[in-house]
């Protein structure tokens, strides 16, 4: 039963580029009233792909930090400057959440990050949430193709060269 709406439009990339209003609900059925296509469900497969991707991360954050979470976890964080607020988004394959950390007088906090404050509070909401259920991995989108990349040319790997498994979009996979 819908208890009230709120403007604005839903997770796009969680919900695989569809942009629903948001509603506050009772039950669990949702109708998609008001549905609209923002992004090809190939290219919020990939991204959602790259956020998740803890490899995508290691440069700016190192292994084994806050972010890797323990089952496949879209994440995106930001920290505005002077650290006036931080935060933190995920989704995994059933739920989206979002935490926000920052003092209401926008004075700065000392030092917490997206990355490390407002993402430590999105891996326990999401520990949570999965604690007595099976997770699954994200969706991907039927038609991506999985093609062994080179990881110094970007073209398709060879014998000589290291290799990484990316997704693409029909007919957009490197020809050499």
């Amino acid at each position: 039963q819908q208890t009230g709406e709120a403007d604005g439009v839903g997770p796009v990339l969680a919900r695989g580029g569809v942009a629903s209003p948001l509603r506050w609900c009772t039950e669990q059925d949702f109708s998609g009233a008001g549905s609209q296509r923002i992004l090809s469900s190939e290219v919020a497969s990939i991204i959602a792909d790259i956020l998740a991707d803890p490899e995508a991360r290691v440069h700016e954050f190192g292994r084994g930090g806050i972010l890797d979470f323990p089952v496949e976890t879209a994440v995106k964080t930001g920290t505005s400057n002077d650290y006036r607020d931080a935060w933190a988004l995920g989704f995994s394959s059933r739920y989206t959440a979002g935490v926000w950390m920052g003092n209401f007088d926008r004075s700065p906090m000392r030092g917490v990050s997206g990355a490390v404050g407002s993402a430590m509070v999105l891996r326990a909401i999401f520990a949570e949430l999965r604690r007595y259920e099976e997770s699954e991995p994200l969706p991907k989108a039927k038609t991506l193709e999985r093609v062994a990349v080179c990881r110094v040319s970007g073209e398709r790997a060879g014998a000589a060269c290291p290799a990484i498994q990316e997704w693409f979009r029909p007919g957009t996979t490197p020809k050499k």
